[in-house]
């Protein structure tokens, strides 16, 4: 999988027309890190829109400034679909909190399975 960005927030790849970025570990991303997390993704997409995978299963927490952020347009540029891989209980009840009450801009799902999530967002692939 060949990597195209790596910072001290984030991971991105690409694998088989699905971008995937990986959250590296952190307490809580607030709205400061998220910024730079969907900057350093726009930059690396290079204009290019892509179904992205979020792996957040490494983060403990993301605060209310955060997740308006990311559900709106700017947050949600160059991404055609987002699924979210959690692993715990209360990311997973926050994620579908954030779902419905921010409505984010494009599909958006939580999985706690990373090939489930990848064969949801096949449909979104050009």
């Amino acid at each position: 999988m060949p990597q195209i960005f790596d910072s001290d927030y984030i991971n991105v790849t690409i694998d088989d027309g699905i971008l995937i970025c990986d959250m590296k570990p952190r307490d809580e991303i607030d709205l400061k890190v998220a910024k730079i997390g969907a900057d350093q993704r726009i930059k690396a997409c290079n204009g290019k829109s892509y179904p992205t995978i979020f792996d957040i299963s490494k983060v403990k927490k993301w605060d209310q400034d955060a997740r308006s952020y990311l559900a709106g347009e700017k947050g949600s540029e160059c991404v055609t679909a987002s699924a979210l891989i959690i692993n715990s209980p209360v990311v997973k009840m926050t994620g579908n909190f954030f779902i419905m009450v921010h409505k984010p801009h494009v599909p958006t799902r939580i999985f706690t399975d990373r090939n489930a999530a990848e064969k949801w967002l096949q449909q979104f692939k050009d």
